[in-house]
């Protein structure tokens, strides 16, 4: 099952293998509930030799007040989302793991890195800048398009 998943990343273009490394993290392989497989990786080392990005993340009282009163909403989920974001190429190094199958190293950014979160939602926030709070709020990897009327709505 974990090679399936090493597969999927690559297959993603999400990992890359790399032969020589300067930095390791360790695999860790968590059962989900529904049986199948989550491969995590132990950044915990890389995260405490990282600046903390400070970008703020939405407070669920202002997605709330923004919603207030609309009549028609859409939930949108960018599934897996973090995944889009190009780690730069002098960082990626950064992000190896080693498996049996091989040493891997992230091209694209992991959830679990210390600042995926604010990267992710500053993207968001840069790529929806004409419409953020109008109609569209953004709260991590969720996309709430709201409005009065359905009209409106298309």
């Amino acid at each position: 099952m974990i090679e399936k998943e090493i597969k999927k990343l690559l297959d993603a273009k999400i990992i890359t293998p790399l032969r020589y490394l300067k930095w390791i993290a360790n695999l860790v392989v968590v059962r989900k509930k529904n049986g199948e497989i989550r491969l995590c990786i132990d950044f915990r080392n890389l995260n405490k030799c990282s600046k903390k990005d400070n970008y703020s993340l939405p407070k669920m009282e202002h997605l709330l007040q923004k919603v207030s009163g609309a009549r028609v909403m859409s939930f949108l989920n960018r599934f897996s989302g973090y995944n889009k974001i190009v780690i730069h190429p002098e960082d990626q190094e950064k992000t190896t793991f080693t498996t049996p199958w091989g040493t891997f190293m992230y091209s694209n950014t992991p959830f679990v890195l210390m600042n995926a979160g604010a990267t992710f939602q500053r993207d968001m926030d840069i790529a929806f800048v004409g419409e953020k709070d109008k109609f569209v709020l953004i709260c991590h990897d969720d996309i709430i398009v709201f409005s009065n009327s359905h009209k409106d709505h298309l």
